[in-house]
């Protein structure tokens, strides 16, 4: 009845994987792949190339959550 996948949401890891960047003197173009730095990383660690599109994570803006509260009147 419980599924360990509920509340679990699929976020993009980039926008675009390819980047396009033009030299103001010369013109030329140059390609260049996305990077980014995945959540479990050391800080200070480097980015590392996009090998997936789409990455699991558990947020509090993509889980369901309860709050229950208790009132006494005297």
């Amino acid at each position: 009845m419980l599924n360990k996948d509920w509340g679990l949401r699929d976020f993009f890891v980039v926008n675009n994987p390819l980047r396009a960047t033009k030299n103001a003197t010369t013109g030329e173009v140059r390609y260049q792949l996305a990077t980014y730095t995945p959540n479990d990383a050391v800080p200070g660690s480097n980015p590392i190339l996009v090998d997936k599109t789409f990455i699991r994570s558990a947020s509090t803006s993509s889980t369901w959550s309860l709050q229950l509260g208790l009132r006494l009147i005297f």
